[in-house]
């Protein structure tokens, strides 16, 4: 889950789930650009996120005012937006 969306534009992913989540392929949408997450830098933690644990990763499309933002998304689907600044 994102949780925290830094004015550096930095992005806090936090794993509230009960496992180690593997984060590599996920992205990152601000559209119409996207991030591939283990493109981008982690400034905090590493692609896998342990439970209860979070990792920050910033990008050069990751800027704010975010327009949306997914956890995760597979070219050709649909994104899945969790927040949306619009």
């Amino acid at each position: 889950m994102i949780t925290e969306v830094y004015s550096t534009g930095e992005v806090e992913l936090k794993n509230l789930g009960t496992s180690n989540v593997n984060i590599s392929t996920y992205w990152l949408c601000n559209f119409p650009a996207y991030d591939l997450i283990s493109d981008l830098t982690f400034t905090c933690g590493s692609a896998v996120i342990e439970p209860g644990k979070v990792a920050v990763v910033k990008g050069q499309s990751v800027t704010v005012p975010l327009a949306d933002i997914t956890s995760k998304y597979q070219p050709g689907t649909e994104c899945k937006i969790w927040f949306d600044f619009g």
